[in-house]
């Protein structure tokens, strides 16, 4: 896989109800999650990264071959940090991870300095 090859270590799961026990499990041990929204029976994708954030701050990112109006709002209302159609040579991929930590950081920073000290 092309994110391997970038240099990013990956984990497969293969069900919505498998990644939440593996960030369960690992708390902490994830920096992004890529998630497909088809995963066969069970939960779907994006039900999945909902119950994952509730509980997780990680950065979600769908990767997904949906462009359903459907899919994407529901996707949308979850605020993930991308939402990308699967692309043969996985360009447009590998960037979306890239400017998602970019924005997850910015997120962070910003929480971290609205909740600390002031001086008035």
């Amino acid at each position: 896989m092309q994110i391997e090859t970038a240099g990013y270590s990956v984990v497969h799961v293969t069900t919505g109800e498998d990644a939440i026990a593996i960030v369960a499990g690992q708390p902490g041990a994830f920096d992004l999650i890529l998630m497909d929204i088809d995963l066969g029976p069970g939960i779907d994708g994006i039900e999945a990264a909902e119950r994952i954030i509730a509980s997780h701050d990680i950065p979600v990112v769908f990767l997904t071959s949906h462009t359903e109006r459907e899919y994407i709002e529901r996707a949308d209302r979850i605020s993930p940090y991308g939402y990308v159609v699967k692309d043969p040579d996985g360009m447009v991929l590998l960037r979306s991870i890239t400017m998602a930590f970019r924005l997850f950081d910015a997120y962070d920073q910003l929480k971290q300095s609205s909740t600390g000290p002031r001086l008035t």
